[in-house]
């Protein structure tokens, strides 16, 4: 009998605020920091380019992913409205392309210095060297991962969506509404993004 695969590990909010804490280098910890607060893949994180974000209208589209370093187009609705981003969100990244030496539009937000910036960081060298070592000195144990960092804004998500759906039940709504517009679940994203963005800050 195959053994059955243990849930996903998901942080509560006390515990990305220990992570933080350790103020991993630059740009890792800019990039947990992102991932956290908008739940994107790895592979869609480290394919982001600067041209990718809209700083006037603070979303970030996602246009690519990268997988063993090749890269692939992506087609999705987040593409074309583009993810909504927290202003403090948007100032880490702006902050971050003011210190990297590839800030021109065309390169890849999170360039590797060790490629002369011609690709990003590879994912699984980022968790074995970085995360996980800084999730062991926060005392989170070493099952850290970039698959708990998408888990997590899911379920921060899904709990937003839970207390909304009560506070309409009890205000009186029809329990017949749709579950969440999509303006309205593009505002749950970015108070999630909000919610992840102020434990970088603790």
């Amino acid at each position: 009998m195959s053994k059955r695969p243990r849930d996903p590990r998901v942080l509560i909010l006390p515990e990305c605020q220990q992570l933080m804490r350790q103020r991993t280098q630059e740009p890792f910890h800019t990039m947990v920091v992102l991932d956290i607060a908008t739940g994107l893949r790895c592979s869609e994180l480290l394919a982001l380019k600067w041209c990718d974000v809209n700083w006037s209208a603070l979303t970030v589209s996602i246009r690519r992913a990268i997988v063993d370093a090749v890269v692939d187009d992506v087609k999705t609705k987040s593409s074309k409205a583009g993810l909504p981003l927290d202003p403090d969100l948007a100032e880490l990244l702006m902050r971050w392309r003011s210190i990297t030496e590839f800030n021109r539009d065309e390169d890849w937000v999170f360039a590797s210095p060790f490629q002369a910036g011609q690709m990003p960081y590879r994912p699984w060298g980022i968790q074995q060297r970085r995360i996980r070592p800084a999730a062991i000195a926060a005392g989170l144990g070493n099952d850290i991962g970039w698959h708990t960092f998408r888990h997590t804004f899911r379920t921060l998500l899904d709990e937003m969506e839970r207390r909304s759906k009560c506070n309409r039940n009890s205000c009186g709504t029809p329990t017949s509404a749709p579950r969440s517009t999509s303006m309205g679940r593009r505002w749950m994203k970015a108070s999630v993004g909000y919610t992840a963005i102020s434990c970088a800050w603790c």
